[in-house]
């Protein structure tokens, strides 16, 4: 594929600079909020029920489940790590009793961050990572664009490549880019690919890559 070698740069804003003005510069200082120090306690809540529906994130990769009690289907939300863990223990008994924290939210399903469940009476309780993240990978490859990803407002912010990779795209870029990103046509990219995570389970196997250059037709652009 024949590609410029200086990428044009697609941002979201210009480059100006907004002057200080000279008074701004002589303000004390605000003193610190002591309010700010006080710990944020929230009480846990109880729930029982049955895991009806697992729930995935963007990049595809297990971070909840619906469960089904009897007044109420509620949304249970967990760190994508614990997900081989919890998945694990509640295959065979999707009866679990669980306590979490609950948040609001605009949406009409109850949404609860676990804290930790009992399944078949032992109690599992929810860590964090034990080892440190594997570190990301740089890749360059190229191939044809086979769909695009949605985000919730249905503005494009991916694209997938040979049903392989999911490019992570900003949507203002996308907006840039739609008369040129089309079905089919070939591009050639570069980004760091996401490393699988210990304890995460996808729900499909896509390369997530946070992409840095993307090259379509004889143009190739740098993405901020």
């Amino acid at each position: 594929m024949e590609t410029k070698t200086n990428p044009t740069q697609l941002t979201e804003n210009s480059n100006e600079t907004k002057k200080t003005p000279a008074n701004d510069l002589k303000k004390p200082k605000p003193e610190k909020d002591e309010k700010k120090h006080l710990i944020d306690m929230k009480p846990l809540q109880c729930f029982q029920g049955t895991v009806k529906e697992w729930l995935s994130n963007k990049d595809f990769i297990y971070d909840g489940f619906i469960l089904e009690t009897e007044n109420e289907e509620i949304k249970i939300k967990f760190p994508p790590h614990s997900a081989k863990l919890i998945r694990t223990a509640v295959e065979n008994h999707p009866e679990i009793s669980l306590k979490g924290v609950v948040h609001n939210s605009p949406e009409k399903v109850k949404t609860v961050h676990l804290i930790n469940f009992q399944s078949e009476g032992n109690t599992v309780d929810i860590v964090p990572p034990a080892h440190p993240p594997v570190p990301d990978t740089m890749i360059r490859k190229e191939g044809k664009v086979t769909d695009f990803q949605h985000d919730s407002k249905n503005n494009i912010c991916g694209y997938f490549i040979n049903d392989t990779y999911l490019l992570k795209i900003p949507p203002h870029i996308a907006e840039k880019l739609k008369e040129q990103m089309q079905i089919d046509v070939r591009v050639e990219f570069t980004g760091m690919a996401k490393s699988d995570k210990e304890g995460e389970v996808k729900v499909k196997d896509y390369i997530i890559i946070n992409t840095q250059t993307l090259a379509v037709n004889t143009n190739e652009y740098l993405i901020k």
